[in-house]
């Protein structure tokens, strides 16, 4: 695991701010080509007053897009009409002044997940910013013990649209679907058998849903190793609740 630390990132302008990420990201690059895990296949970032304008239509969330684009161009192929073979990833908000980017890194590159009831987030349109987000759904990495699914944040997301505004029971339920389809799909292109999420991380902006959100996480899914629930801000001001996890192969 490595980490990139940007502090002061809450008095950058959305330029500064992009050029401080892109440079993180590079430097989080060179890290991963000093060691013997050098393909980065899953990415947490922690970004401070996340939704904050900055001006120009731009929030922090966006701007820090764009620096995360230009140097994910720099380090994966450029992408084609249909994909592009970067790593899974979420994005939320933070306390404090600091960007902090954590990278799980494998000595083999994983293989991209994308979900077919979403479109791929590199390929929003520019309703989500001049630059789109720069991750894949999914990650599925093979290991000694058989393969791993790193899923990135997941939402109340269809197409490419935020649904069920101010619902939190719907979002979860088009949460839920999105993580089902996800391991579906991880199925169909790796070949394997099924797969069953065994750990899950629930975030969720509003305090008085963290309860709701644990409960219902918790009865969908009875058989998890680990379920946390976190508070914090999101990267559209109209999602309630984001989910992330590991999924295993089910041996049952």
């Amino acid at each position: 695991m490595l980490e990139e630390r940007v502090p002061g990132v809450a008095t950058l302008d959305a330029a500064s701010l992009a050029a401080a990420t892109a440079d993180a990201y590079r430097r989080l690059a060179r890290g991963l080509d000093r060691g013997d895990a050098r393909h980065a296949v899953r990415f947490w970032n922690f970004i401070p007053g996340i939704l904050e304008p900055l001006g120009d239509g731009l929030d922090r969330y966006r701007a820090f897009n764009r620096g995360r684009h230009a140097a994910f161009l720099d380090r994966f192929p450029a992408p084609t009409a249909t994909s592009w073979a970067i790593p899974t990833a979420s994005g939320v908000g933070v306390a404090g002044d600091a960007l902090e980017i954590f990278a799980l890194a494998c000595g083999s590159p994983g293989r991209a997940v994308e979900n077919p009831r979403q479109r791929p987030a590199y390929r929003y349109s520019s309703r989500y910013g001049p630059v789109s987000p720069a991750f894949a759904r999914a990650t599925a990495v093979e290991t000694r013990d058989g393969l791993l699914l790193l899923v990135g944040g997941t939402a109340s997301v269809r197409g490419e649209d935020s649904v069920h505004p101010g619902d939190l029971d719907a979002q979860l339920e088009e949460t839920f679907e999105n993580l089902e389809e996800v391991l579906r799909s991880a199925v169909r292109a790796c070949g394997v058998g099924a797969l069953r999420y065994a750990d899950l991380r629930v975030h969720v902006p509003r305090a008085e849903d963290a309860a709701e959100a644990g409960r219902a996480t918790a009865a969908r899914y009875p058989g998890l190793d680990a379920l946390e629930v976190v508070l914090a801000d999101l990267c559209r001001g109209d999602l309630l609740v984001e989910i992330e996890g590991l999924a295993r192969l089910d041996k049952a």
